[in-house]
């Protein structure tokens, strides 16, 4: 199951959070409606919701992480330190902990966003401002790398449009990690070579 699209929600009373119907039959389908909370790495604060399966792959994944790199060990201690195990009710609902809301700044305005294998959920307001800081990131990046990419066509794998993600499948949280510092070790490159 892929989940794809931004939904706008609001949190109860009680921090319960409502999935939309569309997604409610194929979650208990999934997993029996068990579901992994826990918060995303990095500077973005927002939450990660995943089925039990896709949980379950992401830590044999995590696992396999090294406990003597600092970063990978943190990444591993972000996530697995932060999970907790969530099942939806009779009317497709869940709470979202204090400890959760909190970390993301969430209010009464959410925003439900599909993510390929698992949902973000993000403030409201944060995900608006952080769309905008994307676009202008994106503008800016993809103006002065993508033509000039094509001097590497022979020589770097990341330069080749469609290189990294074949298949028509989105990339997991690693797989954008892996992309992210291709693209900053392509974006060095490209940005020292001689026009």
């Amino acid at each position: 199951m892929m989940f794809r699209g931004t939904y706008e929600l609001s949190l109860d009373a009680k921090g319960r959070l409502a999935v939309p119907s569309r997604f409610r039959d194929d979650l208990r389908k999934l997993s029996g409606g068990s579901m992994v909370l826990t918060t995303s790495v990095g500077r973005d604060r927002f939450l990660l919701l995943y089925t039990l399966d896709e949980w379950e792959k992401l830590e044999a994944r995590l696992s396999g992480l090294s406990d003597f790199n600092p970063a990978e060990r943190a990444v591993k201690n972000v996530l697995l330190r932060n999970a907790e195990d969530l099942t939806l009710d009779g009317n497709g609902r869940f709470v979202i902990p204090q400890r959760h809301r909190g970390f993301a700044a969430l209010e009464k305005e959410v925003s439900l966003v599909g993510s390929g294998s698992h949902f973000e959920i993000w403030s409201s307001a944060v995900l608006a401002s952080k769309e905008e800081e994307e676009r202008k990131l994106l503008d800016g990046a993809f103006r002065g790398v993508l033509p000039r990419a094509g001097n590497y066509a022979g020589r770097a794998p990341w330069a080749r449009p469609g290189a990294l993600f074949q298949g028509g499948r989105t990339p997991g949280v690693f797989e954008w990690l892996q992309a992210l510092l291709i693209y900053r070790c392509s974006f060095m490159r490209l940005s020292t070579a001689s026009p």
